[in-house]
């Protein structure tokens, strides 16, 4: 960077509203590594394939609840869900990683802000579903 020149060469000057797809990619392989080294990266990672589907469907919030309150499963894929859970909060809202506080944050959302919450974290589970694959088991 020469005399202080900003731009897509120097990876600043870039919009941080609502993240770069190369910030994303970051953060979900930082994700993915750490989640690779708990026992219930397996479960973890067949949660995450089909994370994107649900948020879609059902939309943010109920996929958020689904995950966050998990029951009738293993332990091990309670644990991967709840993670999981964590994981979409810190997507949707950054800074939260508390599955029920998000909630109570997003359902207060205005319409347009929860559609936007909802297009962050569907950016962000495309980069997180790739890579989970990546880490291996």
């Amino acid at each position: 960077m020469v005399g202080g020149q900003t731009g897509p060469q120097s990876g600043k000057g870039l919009s941080s509203l609502g993240g770069t797809e190369r910030d994303r990619a970051e953060g979900a392989w930082k994700i993915a590594k750490e989640r690779s080294k708990e026992h219930w990266f397996k479960q973890y990672r067949n949660l995450v394939k089909g994370s994107a589907s649900l948020v879609m469907s059902n939309g943010l919030i109920s996929a958020l609840a689904y995950y966050n309150t998990r029951s009738g499963a293993t332990n091990a894929t309670k644990e991967a869900a709840k993670k999981l859970a964590e994981d979409i909060a810190s997507f949707a809202l950054p800074g939260t990683s508390d599955a029920a506080n998000a909630l109570d944050k997003l359902v207060k959302l205005k319409s347009r802000h929860y559609m936007l919450a909802t297009n962050e974290v569907l950016a962000n589970l495309r980069w997180l579903r790739q890579l989970v694959d990546a880490v291996g088991d």
